[in-house]
């Protein structure tokens, strides 16, 4: 077993560059990379803690795969450690630096149960990212749920639901995604979080959402700086 995991490790240090290079942050971001590292196109950078500056503060994003045109970034996401709408907060005051372009986030449990259904629907969107032998080998293993997928834009929230042999729904993947460019006449709700943020300069994340659940919610709230 250890022989074999090995020269997992050894197959996927190729052209004098190591993209799969443990240790990382969690065991999710771990089997991510691992995952990631079999199909990514070899022009690709997998960037990890990938750290970027927002009108709020610094953040940093747990993988970005970038190309010279292209930064996706990847958030791996354990239950236990997040705030949904904290999250598309967050994602909010990155996606308006216009430094990243997606940003996807994957649930812990789908990463340990459907890794290559979750890297086959980003396969689908950017093609760019894996390689030849890549998207062929994710197309094979997808399960069929996952293939009866097709990116519609602006993309959303995606699920993939699966069935059991009586035809009742038995499990889920759920991926969060989140885009910088939107068509013309369409909207995400980051734009409304990002623009909020951009008329309270100073305001810290939890401060500006704090202020605008209050006004949302017909509240007053004081936030006091310094």
């Amino acid at each position: 077993m250890v022989d074999e995991y090995m020269n997992s490790i050894l197959y996927l240090m190729t052209n004098q560059r190591v993209v799969y290079d443990p240790p990382y942050d969690s065991p999710i971001e771990d089997l991510f990379a691992y995952n990631m590292a079999k199909y990514i196109e070899m022009s690709v950078e997998l960037h990890r803690q990938f750290e970027i500056k927002a009108i709020c503060g610094q953040f940093r994003i747990d993988f970005v795969l970038e190309t010279d045109d292209l930064r996706v970034g990847i958030e791996c996401d354990g239950a236990d450690y997040h705030d949904f709408n904290r999250d598309e907060w967050r994602d909010a005051m990155i996606l308006g630096t216009n430094n990243i372009d997606f940003m996807y986030r994957l649930r812990g449990i789908d990463i340990y149960r459907h890794i290559d259904d979750i890297l086959y629907v980003i396969s689908r969107n950017h093609p760019s990212l894996f390689s030849q032998r890549g998207l062929l080998n994710l197309a094979s293993l997808a399960n069929e749920g996952a293939q009866q997928y097709a990116p519609i834009t602006p993309f959303s929230f995606l699920t993939i639901r699966y069935r059991d042999e009586n035809g009742r729904a038995s499990d889920s993947v759920e991926i969060d995604v989140r885009q910088r460019c939107i068509p013309r006449g369409m909207r995400q709700p980051w734009q409304t979080y990002f623009n909020r943020a951009r008329l309270k300069p100073g305001l810290t994340l939890d401060e500006l959402i704090m202020d605008y659940k209050g006004e949302t919610e017909g509240n007053t709230v004081t936030i006091e700086n310094g």
